[in-house]
C-alpha cells in the first residue's frame, strides 16, 4: 500500500463518494448514540434491535464503500480491541457516546489521546498505597469475601488461584453477567530509538495503518515530555494479537520495525535501541485489555 501524510484525526480521501460515505458513517454513529440513555442503554428505543446486531452487521448496513467499511472496522478494533463480529452494536454505540462521540474518542487534540500523566498513571495507585501504609498487602490474591457480619472479611492465599466466593451470594443475573463479558485482546508495543527521527519529517508519530498484513493498526509518539527516550507506541489488536502472540518477541519487533520503515519512509525505523511489550492477554486476573466488551444480546438481557 501507499503512505499519505495527513493532519487532524482522520486520514485523507479523494474520491467524493468515499468522502460522503465517511461523513455519513460518523454522523450516523453519533446520531444513533444520541438515542441511547447514558445510564440505561438497554432502555433505548431500538435497544433490542441494536443489541441483537453485531457491529459488522451495522457497518454492512450503513457503509456504502469497502474503503469506509475497512476504516470503520479498524476504528472498532482500536477502540475496544475486539472484532466487529464480536461486539454488540448497542453496546459499542453507547461506549462511543460515553467517550464524547466519534471524533473525540479517536482524536489527539481535545480527544482521548491528548494527555498523559507525567511519570505514569500508576502513580495514582502508588500514592494511595503510601497513604494506606502497611494496610496494603501485595501479592495476596483474594479468594473469599464474607459480607454477612458488621465487617467485610477478605481472605487471601498466595500463589494459588481460586474462584472468589461471595456470602451472601451475588444476584443471579450479576453472577452470570461476569462470565459473559470478555476482555479484548491487545499487545502494547514500545519501540525506542536513538532520536525521534519522524519529527525531522514533520510527522507527529501517529499512524493509522490498514491492511491484514500490518501487525500494528494505530501508533502514537511516546517520547517523554523532556525529549528523552524517543519511542513509538503501537497496538497489536484483536485477532492480530492472538495470531502474532505465537511469534517470539524478536520476531514481533522485526515486523514492527519493517512496518514503520515502510510507512514513515525511513530506514532509521529499522534500528531500534530498545523494545518493550505488554501482552495483556497473559494477565492472570484480567485476561485481556483495555476493556470488557458486550457480545450481542447481553446488554438487554442483563441490564
Amino acid at each position: 500500500g501507499k503512505s499519505y501524510p495527513f493532519r487532524g484525526p482522520f486520514p485523507p480521501m479523494w474520491n467524493p463518494i468515499v468522502c460522503l460515505d465517511h461523513n455519513n458513517f460518523w454522523r450516523t454513529m453519533d446520531d444513533m448514540g444520541r438515542e441511547i440513555p447514558s445510564d440505561a442503554p438497554w432502555k433505548a428505543p431500538h435497544a433490542e434491535e441494536w443489541d441483537h446486531m453485531t457491529m459488522k452487521e451495522l457497518l454492512d448496513k450503513i457503509c456504502w464503500t469497502e474503503s469506509v467499511k475497512q476504516f470503520a472496522s479498524l476504528f472498532v478494533n482500536v477502540c475496544v480491541t475486539a472484532e466487529t463480529h464480536e461486539v454488540s452494536a448497542l453496546w459499542f454505540l453507547w461506549y462511543v457516546k460515553q467517550c464524547g462521540g466519534m471524533t473525540r474518542i479517536i482524536s489527539t487534540t481535545n480527544g482521548g489521546q491528548e494527555r498523559k500523566f507525567v511519570g505514569g498513571s500508576g502513580q495514582v495507585c502508588e500514592r494511595i498505597m503510601e497513604l494506606l501504609g502497611d494496610r496494603v498487602k501485595l501479592e495476596r490474591p483474594v479468594t473469599h469475601i464474607d459480607q454477612t457480619g458488621e465487617n467485610v472479611l477478605v481472605e487471601t492465599l498466595n500463589h494459588e488461584v481460586y474462584e472468589i466466593h461471595f456470602n451472601p451470594p451475588m444476584p443471579m443475573l450479576r453472577n452470570q453477567l461476569i462470565t459473559r463479558v470478555p476482555l479484548g485482546s491487545v499487545i502494547k508495543c514500545m519501540v525506542y530509538y536513538k532520536e525521534p527521527f519522524w519529527r525531522k519529517k514533520d510527522y507527529c508519530g501517529t499512524m493509522i495503518i490498514e491492511g491484514e498484513d500490518a501487525p500494528i493498526a494505530y501508533t502514537l509518539d511516546d517520547t517523554k515530555p523532556d525529549g528523552s527516550y524517543p519511542a513509538i507506541m503501537g497496538f497489536i489488536l484483536a485477532h492480530k494479537a492472538r495470531k502474532l502472540a505465537r511469534l517470539t518477541k524478536e520476531e514481533r519487533l522485526k515486523k514492527l520495525c519493517e512496518l514503520y520503515a515502510t510507512v514513515l519512509g525511513s530506514q532509521e525505523a529499522l534500528h531500534p535501541v530498545h523494545y518493550e511489550e505488554k501482552n495483556w492477554c497473559e494477565e492472570q486476573y484480567s485476561g485481556g485489555c483495555y476493556t470488557t466488551y458486550f457480545p450481542p444480546g447481553i446488554m438487554t438481557q442483563y441490564g
